[in-house]
């Protein structure tokens, strides 16, 4: 008898232990914030290895493009970004990013920009990129980031992990 009741009582610990694993992931908040993104640096490598901001020609496979930009929520500067772009086949670019916020942590990203190998262009007004991972804070983050760009060199940023 006592063993039956082990039986059960392991049976049923077993059973609400899967079930509170099936639903721990539905259970996480979502987290959203935006912030808006202020290009302060620029640099264009060519496969060369010339180094311009002004290129002569459209960029090819295998030229990159970085870039920093400060990022402010309202007159708040929260952090910094930096994002390295590499121009891959039939016009499309590899971008991956890290977004440094001050005192809280990094959130890693990446984007491929179909289509958009001119970097005198603003590039797409509109896009999304995959949160791959973070830091502190934002520890095993996941999720996407939308794009708007408002003007030459500023963007509205959305973050939601």
């Amino acid at each position: 008898m006592r063993y039956r009741l082990l039986a059960c009582l392991s049976a049923l610990l077993l059973a609400g232990g899967g079930l509170i694993v099936a639903t721990a992931q539905q259970a996480g908040a979502q987290t959203e914030f935006t912030v808006v993104a202020t290009q302060t640096n620029f640099e264009i490598i060519l496969a060369n290895g010339t180094v311009t901001q002004n290129p002569t020609a459209p960029l090819q496979a295998g030229d990159r493009f970085t870039l920093r930009e400060s990022l402010a929520q309202g007159s708040t500067v929260v952090g910094f970004d930096n994002v390295d772009c590499s121009v891959t086949f039939n016009n499309n670019t590899l971008c991956d990013a890290v977004w440094a916020f001050t005192g809280r942590g990094d959130i890693m990203g990446t984007a491929l920009l179909r289509d958009e190998v001119d970097p005198n262009s603003n590039g797409p007004s509109v896009f999304d990129a995959a949160i791959t991972g973070g830091t502190f804070a934002y520890a095993h983050a996941s999720g996407s980031i939308h794009f708007v760009n408002q003007s030459n060199n500023v963007s509205q940023e959305t973050f939601q992990f």
